[in-house]
């Protein structure tokens, strides 16, 4: 037999390029869809009709950054959440596995928490994708038409 080398990827390595794909070939074309589907009152089918018919294939796409960036930092502040619930809980026992009631409360926390800081990529990834998604340039530009118009409305 040939021996052939053996590559040791890690997991969170293989986790990341999941994530990476799931939100290019799944995510992205179905958030799109969804975002447009609420902005114009259609259903599923005419609503894919409607921005493939307007847009193009690549219109399923529309917000391809802004959706990959929503799904990697809520994956990314999930698992940091969890792991420091987990690390100050196990403490100095690294032998020692959390309980199921543990598990669960870290995770909510980790849940929780997570949707909160990832608002704002969510945020943006929707008025990328929506109908008016053209006033835009940029993720960038997204991003700081919504401060300005937030610090605009505070100040009067």
């Amino acid at each position: 037999f040939r021996s052939y080398p053996s590559f040791n990827i890690p997991p969170s390595t293989i986790t990341q390029t999941h994530q990476v794909l799931e939100s290019i070939l799944v995510v992205t074309p179905m958030e799109t869809v969804k975002t447009r589907l609420v902005d114009s009152g259609k259903g599923l089918v005419d609503g894919v009709r409607y921005v493939v018919s307007k847009h193009g294939l690549g219109g399923l796409y529309k917000g391809l950054l802004p959706t990959m960036s929503k799904s990697c930092s809520n994956q990314a502040l999930r698992f940091a959440i969890f792991n420091e619930y987990k690390r100050l809980v196990i403490g100095n026992r690294p032998t020692h596995e959390l309980s199921a009631s543990e598990a669960l409360v870290g995770g909510m926390t980790a849940g929780c928490l997570g949707a909160v800081g990832n608002t704002p990529f969510d945020t943006v990834k929707t008025r990328m994708q929506g109908l008016e998604a053209g006033r835009y340039s940029s993720m960038l530009n997204c991003a700081v038409t919504m401060v300005r118009c937030i610090t605009h409305t505070s100040q009067t």
